[in-house]
């Protein structure tokens, strides 16, 4: 089955949800079985399941689901379900003397003349730190974000890279023009080293057909209360940080290091690369049969009952042979799902850990010439061959 028949049928299904719309909770967890088909029709690429629940959930903005009539249900899911085409334009300041037109990568390098002019006026604006939106209310977030980016003050200087990416769901149109841009500046980042380009942390989009351009940005206008209950764990990671005093704390450094970049730096297909990456630097010194032992020790530590165990071995076990694909030089798709369940078992992993430093006394993974009971493997070999 090709993909425009495999959105076909994710479409058909999801046209059947209206039947269920007056009995919420059956409509509510029909829509969380359809995200999951996402996934398992392999259309990752193209649909953010994320953004499929949020949309089925309120198909039409400002109308409640009782109240919307079989055509406009289906008006609304037939218009999620169209690919969009979405230009975005980067300001690289750094570049000078190059053609204009020029072909690099995934995107074409363009002179501020060049542009199209709805994006020529909202440079000018975004220069000036103003920006305007038909909603008040993003446009007060929106001039928020606008002061955490660097934008140069003349958009006449250096050029326009642009990057034109097709998606049914815009998170994935915008992750992409993000990466795609980025794989476009390696190629001359190797061409001449001596130079340092860096990609701004904004875009100017415009969808085709449209004539509204609009800011594209990686600032996340994000919150960070402080919580008294969090402050023991806080305290912890604060010593451990600074001055880890054993080779099992030195472990969770390096998997808070993983972690991050599998947050902050990493492109979706590879996040969980590196969420594996950490978990396997909590519980692995071996080299041998690795799979076994990371299912085996990962399943001791998140599980509490024989049965948790048993489906959190087969989850990880899936998930080092995926994190295998991807070192060893294969393409593996983004797995929404996978990757979120990954990142929470490094979170999970590493408080219990910490957990068994302060209450067991563990120091180190794997015991060296004799065993004295302060090793992770010792600990997790105690709960297997007690039965």
């Amino acid at each position: 089955m090709n993909e425009a028949s495999r959105i076909e049928l994710l479409k058909r299904e999801c046209l059947k949800l209206f039947k269920f719309r007056n009995d919420y909770r059956r409509y509510e967890n029909e829509t969380s079985n359809l995200t999951a088909r996402v996934v398992d029709l392999r259309l990752g690429h193209t649909i953010d399941p994320t953004h499929l629940q949020f949309f089925l959930l309120k198909p039409i903005i400002r109308k409640n689901l009782s109240s919307i009539s079989h055509d406009e249900f289906n008006r609304s899911v037939e218009n999620f379900f169209r690919v969009k085409k979405t230009d975005f334009y980067f300001q690289l300041s750094e570049l000078e003397k190059f053609p204009d037109n020029y072909r690099l990568g995934y995107g074409v390098i363009l002179t501020f003349n060049s542009i199209p002019k709805p994006i020529k006026i909202f440079a000018g604006s975004l220069a000036k730190g103003k920006i305007t939106t038909e909603k008040p209310e993003k446009g007060r977030v929106l001039r928020e974000i606008v002061k955490k980016i660097v934008v140069p003050q003349d958009p006449h200087i250096g050029y326009w890279l642009k990057v034109t990416t097709s998606a049914i769901s815009y998170s994935i149109r915008f992750d992409n023009a993000f990466e795609f841009s980025e794989e476009s500046l390696d190629i001359l980042r190797i061409a001449t080293p001596t130079a340092r380009i860096h990609l701004p942390q904004y875009a100017i989009g415009i969808n085709t057909n449209e004539n509204k351009p609009f800011l594209a940005t990686t600032v996340e206008f994000n919150r960070y209360p402080y919580y008294s209950r969090k402050q023991n764990l806080i305290d912890r990671l604060n010593n451990l940080c600074v001055k880890p005093s054993s080779e099992l704390e030195e472990r969770i450094k390096d998997a808070l290091h993983f972690y991050r970049i599998g947050d902050n730096h990493s492109p979706d297909h590879q996040r969980l690369f590196f969420y594996v990456a950490a978990i396997e630097r909590l519980l692995i010194s071996s080299r041998t049969d690795l799979t076994h032992k990371f299912s085996e020790k990962g399943a001791i530590l998140l599980g509490n009952n024989s049965k948790d165990r048993q489906d959190f071995s087969e989850k990880l076990e899936e998930m080092y042979k995926k994190r295998s694909s991807i070192a060893h030089g294969g393409r593996s798709k983004y797995d929404f799902f996978m990757s979120v369940d990954a990142r929470r078992y490094v979170n999970n992993i590493i408080i219990r850990i910490l957990n068994l430093i302060d209450t067991q006394g563990l120091r180190k993974v794997s015991p060296k010439k004799k065993k004295i009971g302060d090793s992770l493997d010792e600990y997790v070999d105690g709960i297997i061959y007690s039965g």
